[in-house]
């Protein structure tokens, strides 16, 4: 299948990827482009040295994000990413790739089947790289940022050491302000003190099953957005405040509204439970 490219100028381009800092001008790709992918979606990451524990929580929890609706962003490389791409095409789902290199290298070469697999199933592979690049040291660390801007649902880290590079991905969600979830491990595991320290530190949320990111998506499972109030205004501000967390400042900005009516509008919509509150960052509720 030839590589094809989308300029930051389209229509099609990621919305969430435009609003990041250092957004790719482009990306490139191989696959069915589909924008509506990234609607309902959620980053997997962990460590490359996956552990049998990992394996069974991904096992656990994927059928019900496929199911659901979700689809699976990931990087490609050894262990947990290649584990969440593989386990989310076993249940039929939608996923896509995002490449430390250029398209035309295979990188781990051991995915060479998983890459054919991906765009067979009508999945994505992406880079922001030219087709022959050859991945290096610094571009893992750069792809996470669109690992981690691409998804509306968040961030979910399956297993990390302390110097992992999902802890990486974790900083770069935090600061687009998408909600990050870490799977706590045994204390005694190397490869879970990245996830139970970010969970210690206030970093990412404690993650125990499914049930988790569908609530904090505030939808009914398996349906598409509605309205979830009949006040236009909540509802706009709803919208806006989408799959992460967003500050007070940041919301008035972006739905052009003076932040003391803002104040006052979020207290009613904390109320009836459209919205919810931690350290200053509003999310969307259960209500």
């Amino acid at each position: 299948m030839p590589i094809r490219t989308i300029d930051r100028q389209s229509a099609e381009f990621p919305k969430r990827l435009k609003e990041i800092k250092g957004c790719p001008k482009r990306l490139f790709f191989r696959g069915r482009w589909d924008i509506k992918i990234w609607d309902r979606s959620i980053s997997v990451v962990g460590s490359r040295k996956m552990t049998r524990y990992g394996k069974e929580v991904l096992e656990a929890n994927m059928a019900g994000l496929v199911t659901n609706g979700v689809a699976i962003i990931s990087g490609f490389m050894y262990g947990v990413d290649s584990e969440a791409h593989r386990l989310c095409l076993r249940y039929q789902g939608k996923t896509a790739a995002v490449l430390g290199g250029g398209l035309d290298v295979v990188y781990p070469r051991s995915n060479e089947s998983l890459y054919q697999e991906i765009i067979d199933s009508g999945g994505l592979m992406i880079s922001e790289y030219e087709n022959n690049f050859e991945p290096t040291r610094w571009s893992f660390p750069q792809r996470n940022r669109i690992v981690a801007g691409l998804a509306s649902l968040g961030l979910l880290v399956v297993e990390a050491g302390v110097d992992s590079g999902s802890l990486v991905t974790v900083e770069w969600a935090r600061k687009y302000g998408k909600t990050v979830w870490a799977v706590p491990g045994p204390i005694f595991s190397w490869q879970s003190k990245g996830c139970n320290g970010a969970i210690k530190t206030g970093k990412a949320r404690l993650f125990e099953s499914v049930d988790d990111v569908l609530n904090i998506d505030n939808l009914p499972r398996g349906l598409p957005k509605t309205m979830i109030t009949e006040d236009k205004l909540e509802q706009r501000i709803w919208e806006a405040i989408g799959g992460g967390m967003i500050t007070a400042d940041e919301l008035a900005k972006e739905c052009k509204i003076d932040v003391a009516e803002l104040a006052q509008i979020l207290t009613i919509m904390q109320l009836k439970g459209l919205v919810e509150e931690e350290n200053g960052k509003y999310f969307q509720g259960r209500h």
